[in-house]
C-alpha cells in the first residue's frame, strides 16, 4: 500500500496514518487526500473502510477554536474527532497529557490488589514474584518511555498503587519502607525505572 506524503502503520487489521503539516488547514486537507487514497486502495483490493471505527485525533495544534472547529470528511461522511485513542497498548490523548494512559493502566492493576491478598496466603513466595512481574510489572514497564514524561503528580496514583501491591505481596504493614520492597524484588519504583 502506498500513499504520498504519510506515516501509514499497520498492526493486524488496524491502520494508523499520520498525517502533519505547518498549519491545520494544510494538514486537514493532507489528511482528507490520504483517507480518499485508501478508501480507493481497500475498494480496489475488494476490502472496506470501516467509517464507524475511522477516527482521527490532532496533536501540536495551539489553536483550541481550530481545532475544536476542525471536521475531516470522506465523501460528505464526516469522520468522527477524538481526544484519545490507544495507539498498540497506549492511550494517547491530544494534548500528550497521559492521564488517560495513567488511568487504564491504574484500572488494569486495581483488582490485583484483592487477588494478591488471597493469593499470598495459598502460594510461594516465588510464584508471588512471578505473578508480579508477569503482570503488573509489566503493564508498568510498558510505554513508560513515553507515559512517565508527565508531571509527578500524575504518576503518584500509580506508584502508591505499585507500593501497595508490593505490600500486599510481602504481607508488609503500611508502615514498611518502600524501599525495602523494591530492593527485596530487585527493582525500582517508576519515576527511577524511567530514568
Amino acid at each position: 500500500m502506498i500513499i504520498a506524503n504519510s506515516g501509514i502503520r499497520l498492526f493486524a487489521d488496524d491502520t494508523n496514518v499520520f498525517v502533519y503539516g505547518k498549519c491545520l488547514s494544510e494538514t486537514n486537507v493532507k489528511a482528507e487526500g490520504v483517507v480518499k487514497e485508501l478508501n480507493e486502495w481497500f475498494l480496489a483490493n475488494k476490502l472496506s473502510l470501516s467509517i464507524d471505527k475511522t477516527c482521527y485525533s490532532i496533536f501540536g495544534c495551539h489553536d483550541i477554536t481550530s481545532r475544536q472547529n476542525n471536521t475531516l470528511k470522506l465523501n460528505d461522511t464526516v469522520i468522527s474527532k477524538v481526544d484519545r485513542c490507544k495507539y498498540l497498548g497506549v492511550m494517547i490523548d491530544s494534548e500528550m497529557k497521559w492521564q488517560s494512559h495513567i488511568d487504564l493502566v491504574y484500572t488494569k492493576l486495581l483488582k490485583f490488589t484483592g487477588i494478591f491478598y488471597k493469593l499470598r496466603c495459598y502460594v510461594s513466595v516465588y510464584v508471588l514474584r512471578l505473578l508480579y512481574f508477569a503482570f503488573v510489572h509489566s503493564q508498568l514497564l510498558y510505554g513508560i518511555e513515553v507515559y512517565a514524561n508527565t508531571r509527578h503528580a500524575q504518576l503518584n496514583k500509580l506508584c502508591v498503587l505499585n507500593n501497595k501491591i508490593l505490600r500486599i505481596i510481602h504481607n508488609k504493614p503500611l508502615r514498611t519502607l518502600v524501599v525495602q520492597l523494591y530492593q527485596s524484588y530487585n527493582t525500582l519504583p517508576i519515576p527511577k525505572l524511567h530514568n
